[in-house]
C-alpha cells in the first residue's frame, strides 16, 4: 500500500511540476496575451512540444531528487508522468 501512494505522488508531482513550469514561461513571456490565445499561438505555429518538452525538464530533477531521497516508487511516478508529457508533445508534434 506504502508504494502506491508513493507511485500517486511521483505522478501527481511529474504532472504538476511542468504544468507550473508552462505556467511560469506563460506568465514571464507572454503575460501580455490571454491563456487561450497563447495555446492557440502556440498550436499554430508549431511550437507547443517544444514549450511541453522545456517545461518537462522540470521533472529530471524531481525524478533525481526522488532517487536521492530512496523514494524508488515516487520516481517511477515521475517517469509515468513524463511519459505522458512525451505522448502529449508527439501528438502536437504530430498534428503539425
Amino acid at each position: 500500500m506504502y508504494n502506491n501512494k508513493q507511485l500517486a505522488l511521483g505522478a501527481f508531482l511529474g504532472i504538476l511540476v511542468p504544468a507550473l513550469i508552462m505556467t511560469l514561461m506563460y506568465l514571464f513571456k507572454f503575460k501580455e496575451s490571454s491563456l487561450e490565445s497563447f495555446i492557440d499561438a502556440a498550436v499554430a505555429q508549431g511550437i507547443a512540444s517544444a514549450i511541453i518538452v522545456l517545461a518537462v525538464l522540470g521533472n529530471l530533477g524531481l525524478f533525481f531528487l526522488c532517487l536521492w531521497r530512496d523514494k524508488l516508487w515516487a520516481a517511477r511516478g515521475v517517469m509515468m508522468a513524463t511519459l505522458l508529457y512525451g505522448i502529449l508533445m508527439l501528438y502536437f508534434k504530430l498534428q503539425a
